[in-house]
């Protein structure tokens, strides 16, 4: 893959970039031979939705641009503590992207109704994100903002079926005794129910949620780590946009990495 990545610091506290690259994206198994019901059917006017595979889906290329700058200064209380605000904006011009098509039929067909995942020639993704970050000693919080939006150029349509804005917040501290960093990290996912207002195209809204997580880390020497995360802390119930699925409840994740130095 190519990169460029241009950086012009105008400050002593101010950094700006401007990138360049290219990515490749290759189709899941999941989208590849999708199986099952989608989406049930209202019974009166609507039939059942079902998957169908699709083995000649191909993988996406894309040309990727991002511009953004990052400000950082000490604050409020002295030289131990760091502000720091950063702003990045995108946009990725994608072949083949692969999105979800789907087909609904009334009770008067004779078949069902169809979702598949399929290819379009020419997409456009783009958004931003902003985060602000304050660092004190042995604490740091942040707050993030993200949103992206997208156009089908082959069709010159509006992609719906997108990532629902959201904020993300986490809250940390060092015990630098113990060589630990515990935490906490917050998913604000807000409501989506966005459309095609040139068409009929509509997408299922998807209720905005808040899901709670909790981490712990802790490093062995210099060559163990362990770490521990419970996700979805309080089993809250929600599905991201698009998926049809609930996604899993309280999980809890245990891992444990070996670093090995070479020459």
């Amino acid at each position: 893959a190519k990169k460029l990545d241009f950086r012009f610091k105008p400050s002593k506290y101010l950094t700006s970039f401007a990138t360049y690259s290219e990515g490749f994206n290759a189709p899941r198994v999941t989208e590849v031979y999708p199986a099952g019901l989608h989406n049930r059917g209202d019974g009166f006017f609507i039939k059942d939705n079902f998957f169908i595979p699709n083995p000649g889906l191909k993988h996406e290329t894309s040309e990727n641009y991002e511009v953004g700058f990052k400000f950082q200064k000490p604050a409020f209380i002295n030289d131990n503590d760091l502000f720091e605000v950063s702003f990045n904006r995108y946009e990725n011009h994608i072949k083949d992207y692969i999105y979800m098509e789907r087909i609904d039929r009334s009770i008067i067909d004779e078949e069902d109704g169809s979702t598949q995942f399929v290819n379009t020639p020419q997409a456009i993704l783009y958004g931003h994100e902003i985060t602000l970050r304050y660092n004190y000693d042995i604490y740091e919080a942040s707050i993030n903002y993200t949103e992206v939006r997208g156009k089908n150029t082959t069709l010159n349509l509006y992609l719906e079926d997108l990532p629902a804005d959201s904020y993300t917040y986490n809250l940390s501290v060092y015990l630098d005794k113990y060589d630990l960093v515990a935490g906490y990290s917050g998913l604000q996912a807000l409501e989506q129910n966005r459309v095609n207002p040139e068409t009929i195209q509509r997408t299922d809204p998807t209720p905005g949620y808040f899901i709670h997580s909790i981490f712990l880390s802790k490093r062995i020497r210099q060559n163990y780590e362990v770490n521990l995360k419970v996700d979805n802390l309080g089993n809250h119930k929600y599905r991201r946009h698009a998926s049809h699925l609930f996604e899993s409840r309280e999980d809890v994740k245990l891992a444990f990495k070996y670093k090995i130095n070479t020459f």
